[in-house]
């Protein structure tokens, strides 16, 4: 790798700063080693994750083998080795590298085999078998949550110490997919996306649980936000060591606030029926009574924590009512009810009808409006100046009726 080190590369250090030398450091005497040995040394090949998808589905089903007198557990066992024997049976028996080991191809294109599939016979497939090609239409990002289910549900069995490690990993999948709730596949399973989150689920959480999961989530992963390119920082300094060093404690995220605000949203979407919950999302004016019937339902002995909690998690200066409407949103009938006057009048462009659309949908997914959202995207892709552009002389009828729609949510 000494090769890389000597190549040429300009603007490295910079605009305008190129490479001009570098240094070798050769305490391991390597320059003497391949000197003596030019081949150097094989390396181990890395796994693909498909390989290690099948490997942990082998690795798994083996495991499962001391859990016979359980029907669940047994049916999953039987999936397992269906997806093994599928992708030995989809093997192409004129790949380069498939050829050489057609015995085993052949030998365990019996699904019956599977069933009978010992300690020795699972090293045979592992060692013959994991590494060769198959097709499949799978998209990556699902081959990778297929990948952490698995391993996951392996640490459940076993108990294992990374347990932790990968139930983290899932619920911040979870959440992230709960952002792209207006997918429509995405929202179809937001029940599920949603319990995930929640302590709960994790409670007695079982294998065939975690399999449901993949099977409902793995098309969904790939909506997901990937982390885009950061702009390029060129920095140029000297490190001083000062005499006084000093050492701060780390802050660190605190992960139980984010689970009571989750179980908090939770139990309100459960309770959307109830009549206070109701006059919210209705756009009825709320009241005294309703907001201390949401309290008496809130901090009850069934809610999700004590009223204490509450206060110190969200505070005491946003409205109850006002944080209950943006959890459930606004319903679309009572928001275009409101809008109904305003775009019955004559002379609206299509423009213009398209922004008011925008905030009634706008309003049923957040249930209450800041009136500076209306010059951000994607009000303003409409017009660069947002509501002041589309609406020149009728912004501030469209303002007025905004304000009234939040102030319905609390009480004055």
């Amino acid at each position: 790798m000494i090769g890389r080190g000597t190549r040429l590369c300009e603007n490295l250090f910079g605009p305008l700063k190129h490479k001009q030398f570098f240094y070798v450091f050769d305490f391991c005497e390597n320059l003497e080693y391949f000197n003596a040995n030019p081949d150097g040394i094989e390396a181990p090949s890395q796994e693909s994750v498909k390989q290690k998808i099948f490997n942990r589905r082998l690795e798994l089903s083996q495991a499962l083998k001391h859990k016979k007198d359980d029907d669940v557990l047994r049916a999953l066992d039987a999936l397992l080795l269906d997806q093994l024997h599928d992708a030995v049976a989809r093997m192409n028996r004129d790949n380069f590298l498939v050829r050489p080991r057609l015995r085993y191809v052949d030998k365990y294109n019996e699904r019956e085999r599977w069933n009978k599939l010992g300690h020795q016979e699972a090293m045979e497939v592992t060692r013959y078998l994991s590494g060769l090609p198959w097709p499949d239409d799978d998209e990556e990002y699902a081959r990778r949550f297929d990948l952490l289910i698995l391993n996951l549900q392996l640490a459940v069995l076993q108990n294992g110490a990374a347990l932790g490690r990968y139930q983290k990993k899932v619920r911040s999948l979870a959440a992230a997919l709960e952002e792209k709730q207006a997918i429509p596949t995405v929202a179809a399973q937001m029940p599920l996306i949603q319990d995930l989150q929640s302590d709960t689920y994790w409670q007695d959480v079982t294998l065939p649980m975690l399999e449901e999961t993949r099977q409902k989530l793995r098309e969904l992963i790939k909506f997901l936000d990937r982390q885009g390119e950061q702009e390029q920082v060129y920095s140029d300094f000297e490190d001083e060591i000062g005499a006084d060093d000093k050492e701060f404690e780390l802050v660190t995220a605190n992960g139980d606030l984010a689970n009571y605000r989750l179980k908090v949203e939770r139990f309100i979407r459960e309770h959307e029926g109830h009549p206070s919950i109701q006059h919210l999302k209705t756009n009825h004016p709320v009241t005294v009574a309703d907001i201390k019937a949401l309290e008496l339902l809130l901090f009850s002995d069934d809610g999700p924590g004590k009223e204490d909690t509450f206060r110190d998690i969200y505070g005491t200066d946003q409205p109850l009512g006002t944080l209950v409407r943006q959890i459930i949103g606004l319903d679309r009938k009572a928001a275009k009810e409101a809008f109904a006057d305003f775009l019955a009048e004559n002379g609206l462009s299509g423009d213009q009808i398209r922004f008011v659309d925008q905030i009634i949908d706008y309003l049923a997914q957040n249930g209450i409006m800041d009136p500076e959202a209306l010059f951000n995207p994607p009000f303003s892709d409409i017009h660069y100046e947002g509501i002041v552009g589309v609406f020149p002389k009728r912004a501030t009828r469209i303002l007025s009726i905004l304000s009234e729609l939040n102030g319905n949510a609390f009480v004055h």
